[in-house]
């Protein structure tokens, strides 16, 4: 039941013990990202080698600050390279569950989430907002968007450089 939860849930399980530098994960930990299940070890490099180029060094030092100690829980975003060869999102969670008698981890257990289409849809409404910033800012009127609350939440170029505006807002006018 838990292979059909994670499954069916974008998300794949992992628990890495550092004194035998072994690595396991759920078959949706493959399968998220279209490749075959496996059994056994995890081949770390085989992930590290799908890592986008950008996005490496972030994974690698979350990965050394939890090897270091200085966290107990970590997490980071990466795209990896999907079976596909198209990059998609992944959000991994981590926490080290075990430590040696010297405090250092010994067993750390985690999640990784596919979080691709979240990614895009804030993406595209970081565009929708932009587009209708640059919208309001081409009308020559000074416009201003309030919420529910009477908060501004937006104003318009001509607004923004109005001197009497910029005073009410700094609590002068």
């Amino acid at each position: 039941r838990l292979d059909m939860a994670t499954s069916a849930t974008s998300i794949g399980i992992w628990e890495w013990d550092m004194r035998t530098d072994q690595a396991y994960g759920s078959p949706s930990y493959y399968t998220m990202l279209g490749y075959p299940a496996r059994d056994g070890v995890i081949d770390r490099q085989f992930w590290f080698d799908r890592c986008h180029p950008d996005d490496i060094g972030n994974a690698r030092e979350a990965i050394r600050e939890a090897l270091t100690g200085t966290v107990d829980n970590y997490h980071y975003q990466v795209r990896l390279r999907h079976a596909n060869g198209e990059y998609r999102w992944i959000r991994l969670i981590g926490r080290v569950t075990d430590r040696d008698v010297q405090g250092r981890p010994s067993r750390i257990l985690g999640v990784r989430m596919d979080i691709h289409q979240q990614v895009l849809a804030e993406e595209a409404l970081r565009k929708s907002e932009a587009l209708n910033l640059a919208v309001l800012d081409s009308v020559h009127a000074q416009i201003a968007v309030l919420d529910h609350q009477g908060t501004v939440v937006a104003l318009n170029a001509p607004w923004r450089q109005s001197s009497r505006v910029n005073r009410y807002l700094a609590g002068q006018g």
